[in-house]
């Protein structure tokens, strides 16, 4: 079994479970975390967009809110994927950047 263990803003730690794998996605369990939620499972994956050189990132989550109301609980869930979107995407960026320096360097001088 593969695990990982991420740690949080606020220094908690959320230790999870690889459950499955694909070419462009992975499902997950989280067993250990200090999130007001029980019975998580997610699953990340890409897409190729209908536009060129694009790609959608999509992630579901499913969960039992555990100590909190739903909507907090979903609240804290959604903060968590959404920045977790924006790492993945910046990473991409400086990825792509770094392989098309040329390009990077138009794309910033168009911004001015």
């Amino acid at each position: 079994m593969t695990f990982r263990t991420l740690t949080l803003k606020d220094g908690g730690k959320i230790k999870e479970k690889l459950t499955g794998s694909e070419d462009v996605g992975y499902t997950y369990e989280i067993v250990e975390s200090p999130l007001p939620v029980k019975n998580y499972k997610s699953k990340l994956w890409l897409e190729v967009d209908d536009e060129p050189d694009r790609t959608v990132i999509y992630w579901q989550s499913d969960f039992d809110a555990n100590g909190k109301s739903d909507e907090e609980a979903k609240k804290v869930i959604t903060g968590i994927l959404a920045d977790g979107v924006k790492g993945i995407k910046k990473d991409a960026i400086e990825a792509w950047d770094k392989k098309h320096p040329d390009e990077a360097q138009k794309e910033d001088e168009d911004k001015d």
